[in-house]
């Protein structure tokens, strides 16, 4: 049978195209960045929410917008979510592929010692047909499953970048209310050097020297507290850009109107934001792919329950020499199992994911609603306190003079002095809730959503 000798010419080429192995050891370091990288920007791919298009130049310091891009090209756990986007590419491409056709070869001895006898030989040529029917389905579901795989990466990297801008916020903020406790320590331990120099001359008492120094002990347990506030701050944001902890982040003059869009809806907008929220948040279109893919695999399981055919070439030669060539079906019967045990699992699954879909967007109503009630709480609070400083400022410059003048105790004059101090405080953490609160606003409703895609270099 001259057609044997392709036998092992076919199994070569077969063997040739088969992918070499290649490893790929581990990590040794934690492979941090210990500079602040260049990153090239393609703005026409930008996919973060009420963010506009700049170039990235670190070299004047890091603005809100250049720390939100450089977390999400640079955070680590992003690459692990690209490298997941992957395997569903990779799973794409497998289910994309025709299946294989099988090649078998039978060899048959005689035991009869007959020696008008021979070997038999078979060749046979078969082709996996039923594999073909539910091809369509399979490539659906991966289809979709990519889709979920690139928006649940696309609703990492909102969170990132929010998380970012809050933690830049923060520390621009937290830099801010240092500076004026720093300020006011200064002033605190200049008076009570100046207080002791009076009690040693008789000018002053015991009793003011040691309310300058309660109170100036005070205010140096709120620097301490604040300088590792600071200090946590800057650690989560150093983790969350991808550098190593001995990095120093230099940033720029910080103004949110100039890198992001306030976001102040009234109640009938927010009507209107919340009716076209799933055509617009990553997780809930993301469901939505995850929903489509499992609905994909339930049409797969139903075409996979009819019977299932193989088709295939046989030639041979039996024992008495004789050639024969033919075509052989197979055909599974699905008298016992009839796939239902799968299609029964896979529209669970399905349920599962339709109920899923429906308590996020439930939970996506409620995030929003709440954060936008809190927002304008905060603006009201803030907005009381603003008008309430000039007069409180007058007032500790009146008390200052009556205290100068000896009309005023020291003990109602540094607590005045101190409510200042607190209402300036508070009117900063206030302004810094309030940039937070639109920053998540701006996620969680998604408006100004565009691509997102950046280089590191």
């Amino acid at each position: 049978m001259p057609h044997l000798k392709l036998f092992p010419l076919t199994l070569l080429l077969a063997l040739s195209a088969c992918t070499s192995y290649q490893s790929r050891p581990l990590p040794e370091g934690p492979g941090l960045a210990m500079t602040v990288p260049r990153l090239t920007i393609d703005k026409a791919a930008l996919r973060l929410p009420g963010m506009q298009p700049q170039a990235f130049d670190p070299s004047d310091g890091l603005d809100e917008l250049e720390v939100a891009l450089l977390a999400v090209a640079n955070n680590p756990q992003l690459k692990v979510e690209r490298a997941r986007v992957g395997i569903g590419q990779a799973q794409l491409f497998a289910v994309e592929l025709l299946p294989d056709p099988e090649l078998g070869l039978e060899l048959e001895h005689p035991t009869d010692s007959d020696p008008q006898l021979s070997n038999a030989l078979g060749v046979s040529l078969s082709y996996p047909v039923a594999e073909l029917v539910a091809r369509s389905a399979k490539r659906d579901a991966a289809t979709a499953r990519i889709q979920q795989l690139d928006l649940e990466l696309v609703w990492q990297e909102w969170q990132v970048a929010q998380q970012a801008r809050m933690l830049y916020v923060r520390h621009i903020e937290q830099d801010g209310r240092l500076e004026i406790l720093q300020e006011y320590q200064r002033r605190l331990e200049e008076r009570y050097a100046s207080t002791q120099r009076l009690v040693q001359t008789g000018d002053s008492t015991l009793s003011v020297a040691a309310t300058d120094l309660a109170v100036q002990l005070s205010v140096n347990t709120d620097v301490n507290v604040l300088k590792r506030d600071i200090n946590g701050t800057r650690d989560t944001l150093l983790g969350l850009l991808g550098l190593d902890s001995q990095v120093t982040l230099r940033f720029a003059e910080h103004n949110p109107s100039e890198n992001a869009t306030e976001v102040d809806i009234d109640e009938v907008g927010m009507d209107a934001v919340l009716a076209t929220l799933p055509d617009r948040r990553p997780d809930l279109l993301a469901l939505k792919s995850g929903y489509e893919s499992q609905d994909a695999q339930l049409r797969k399981a139903i075409l996979e329950q009819f019977p299932g055919i193989g088709v295939g070439l046989n030639r041979g030669r039996d024992t008495d020499g004789l050639d024969t060539v033919g075509i052989g079906v197979s055909l599974r019967l699905p008298f016992f199992s009839g796939n239902r045990g799968t299609i029964e699992v896979e529209e669970a699954t399905r349920e599962h994911l339709w109920y899923a879909y429906q308590a996020r967007l439930a939970e996506a109503h409620r995030e929003i609603h709440q954060l936008w009630n809190e927002r304008l709480l905060l603006k009201s609070q803030l907005e009381q306190i603003r008008n309430k400083l000039p007069e409180l400022e007058q007032m500790v410059i009146a008390t200052r003079k009556a205290f100068d003048r000896g009309n005023l105790d020291n003990l109602t004059y540094l607590a005045i002095e101190k409510s200042l101090l607190e209402k300036r405080l508070e009117s900063m953490q206030l302004d810094e809730n309030l940039q937070e609160l639109r920053i998540g606003l701006q996620t969680f409703v998604g408006l100004e959503a565009n691509k997102f895609a950046a280089q590191v270099q």
